[in-house]
C-alpha cells in the first residue's frame, strides 16, 4: 500500500507516490472544480492517471488543489476521487495551503503562488491566517500567467508592442484577433489559454519593454497584497509557481529595493510537500 500526494493547479496536476517508488511524477491536466464538471474531472483521472498507476493500491490521498478553498468545491473533488478510489482515505486542501506548507514547512512566513493564477497568504506555521488575493483572473490574479497573458494580448491587439516583440509574438503564436477572442470568451479554460502567452516574456528577456512589463506586473503583487500585511517586512516572503521561477531575478530585485527578506523561490511545491508529509 502506498500514499498519493497531489498538487493540482489550473493548468496541470502532479501526482507523486509516498514513499517514492523510483518513478517520476505522473502529470495530468489540472483539475479545477470551478471550471470543470464532475464528468470532466472523472475523465482526467480515468484517462490520464489510473493507467499510469499500474494497479497500485492507494492507502491515502493528500490532495492540494486550485479552487478548493470553498467547502462545496473541495467536497466535489473529494467525491470524484472517492468514486475512483473507494477504499482510500482522502484529504483535500486548497493549493494555497499546499504552497505555504511546501515553502514554509512549519515556520511562519508569507507564501505567494504565481502560476496560471495567483495567491498571497500569511502562514503561521500550521494554518493560513490571512488570504489577500483570490479574485480570479478576470478581476485579480496580479502577477499570474493569466494576468501577464492579458497584458500581452492587449498590447498586441492595440498595436503597442515594439516591432521586435510583435514579430516574436506572431512567430510564436500564429493567431488572429478573432481566434484570440473566441478562445477567451467562448471556450473553457481561458486562464490556461491566457497563461500560454507568457512564453513571449521568457523569450524576450532583456528587451526594455518586456522587462518593464514583468517588473511592473510583479510589483503590483507587492503593492496590492504584500504591503498590506501587518509587519510584512519582518517575515520571509516565499514564492512558488512558474512565473515566480522564471522571473525570480525580478522578485529578488523588488525585495532588495524595499528591504524585504526574500525566502525560497521554487517552481513547484511537490518536493517541499513530500518533505512536509514525511
Amino acid at each position: 500500500m502506498i500514499d498519493l500526494l497531489v498538487d493540482s493547479g489550473a493548468t496541470k496536476a502532479e501526482w507523486r507516490t509516498i514513499p517514492p517508488l523510483n518513478t517520476e511524477s505522473i502529470f495530468t491536466q489540472g483539475i479545477h472544480p470551478y471550471f470543470q464538471s464532475k464528468e470532466d474531472m472523472e475523465n482526467i483521472i480515468d484517462k490520464e492517471l489510473i493507467p499510469e498507476l499500474s494497479q497500485q493500491r492507494i492507502a491515502k490521498i493528500y490532495y492540494y488543489g486550485a479552487g478548493c478553498a470553498a467547502k462545496d468545491k473541495s467536497n466535489l473533488v473529494k467525491n470524484v476521487l472517492q468514486k475512483k478510489f473507494p477504499s482510500t482515505q482522502i484529504q483535500v486542501w486548497t493549493d494555497m495551503l499546499g504552497g505555504a506548507r511546501a515553502l514554509c514547512q512549519r515556520n511562519k512566513g508569507i507564501a505567494c503562488t504565481l502560476g496560471t493564477g495567483a495567491n498571497v497568504v500569511v502562514y503561521d506555521g500550521e494554518n493560513i491566517i490571512e488570504h489577500l488575493s483570490g479574485l480570479g483572473y478576470v478581476l485579480g490574479d496580479e502577477g499570474s500567467g493569466a494576468y501577464f497573458g492579458k497584458k500581452i494580448i492587449q498590447m498586441y491587439l492595440y498595436d503597442e508592442l515594439e516591432k521586435s516583440v510583435k514579430n516574436e509574438f506572431e512567430k510564436l503564436f500564429r493567431t488572429s484577433k478573432d481566434e484570440i477572442l473566441n478562445n477567451i470568451y467562448r471556450k473553457p479554460n481561458a486562464s490556461r489559454y491566457l497563461s500560454g502567452f507568457c512564453k513571449l516574456l521568457i523569450n524576450q528577456r532583456g528587451n526594455k519593454q518586456v522587462e518593464s512589463l514583468i517588473h511592473n506586473g510583479l510589483l503590483e503583487v507587492f503593492q496590492r497584497h504584500i504591503f498590506k500585511i501587518e509587519k510584512y517586512n519582518t517575515l520571509p516572503i516565499h514564492f512558488t509557481g512558474s512565473i515566480s521561477y522564471y522571473f525570480k531575478d525580478v522578485l529578488a530585485l523588488i525585495c532588495k529595493e524595499n528591504n524585504l527578506n526574500l525566502g525560497n523561490v521554487i517552481k513547484n511545491p511537490m518536493d517541499g510537500l513530500i518533505k512536509f508529509h514525511n
